[in-house]
């Protein structure tokens, strides 16, 4: 059995992908009888904000207007930052004062927040709905959640296909190469990780008798709910697998 290293940058991706969710075609022989694989390090700037999609709707409800939903811009915010954002999309003064947000109805109708997957009320520490009564000022149940993700998850159909099981709702199995833990790493750094061994993340290939082809790649980064996440365009993750090959045979029998 052969061993190589096998580099993947976002900065080399096929046209068309993110700096978060890319395809990089390889083809070379060494990358189609693939026996086992495993991540050796890994290089992510921490540019990815605290809001993105997946986490930035806000859903509420008033009369006579019924449901309305807002997006908040995705990117990086203090909760002061956030609050006056807040105040701009919404029909109430939001603010941030004791660690909780605040939200002043000056309305003559009743303002209801509502819970939903995709919503970002509950990072705002609002669980369970908050109803603003019409000319009432009302703080949020909670502190809110404004760190960003604790750890990203390098997913792979490729590589791991079906590497981690999960509850049905997420579909029984995901594509999880490795979870990186980013939380102690501020905005605008990068993260450096490196396998504990080379065996930590192992993954093997044997359903595949003759291996598994790897010559097109694909890579997302994603949080802990399989929202991809946001980076800068001149932003570019590095990885690199130790790959472990069946040597093709170059002698010949006459």
């Amino acid at each position: 059995m052969a061993t190589r290293l096998l580099r993947l940058n976002s900065r080399f991706k096929e046209v068309g992908g993110s700096n978060s969710d890319f395809k990089i075609v390889i083809p070379v022989t060494d990358l189609d009888n693939v026996a086992k694989i495993t991540l050796l390090s890994a290089s992510i700037p921490r540019l990815f904000g605290n809001i993105y999609p997946g986490i930035d709707k806000l859903t509420f409800f008033s009369p006579p207007t019924g449901f309305t939903t807002v997006v908040i811009p995705s990117g990086q915010y203090t909760a002061e930052e956030l609050a006056v954002v807040l105040t701009d999309l919404l029909p109430m003064v939001v603010s941030y004062v004791d660690h909780r947000f605040v939200f002043q109805n000056s309305t003559g109708s009743f303002i209801n927040i509502i819970p939903a997957a995709d919503s970002f009320a509950s990072y705002l520490g609002i669980i369970g709905g908050l109803l603003i009564n019409a000319g009432t000022t009302l703080a949020a149940q909670n502190p809110p959640q404004l760190q960003g993700p604790l750890a990203i998850y390098i997913q792979s159909n490729a590589i791991a296909n079906n590497s981690c099981l999960d509850i049905l709702a997420n579909g029984l199995s995901l594509p999880v190469v490795v979870p990186i833990h980013s939380g102690s790493v501020p905005y605008g750094f990068n993260i450096n990780w490196i396998a504990p061994t080379q065996d930590e993340w192992l993954l093997l290939y044997t359903q595949f008798p003759d291996g598994q082809t790897l010559r097109q790649l694909d890579i997302r980064i994603c949080d802990c709910y399989g929202n991809v996440l946001l980076f800068p365009d001149n932003a570019f993750s590095d990885f690199v697998f130790k790959i472990s090959y069946a040597e093709k045979d170059t002698t010949s029998t006459y």
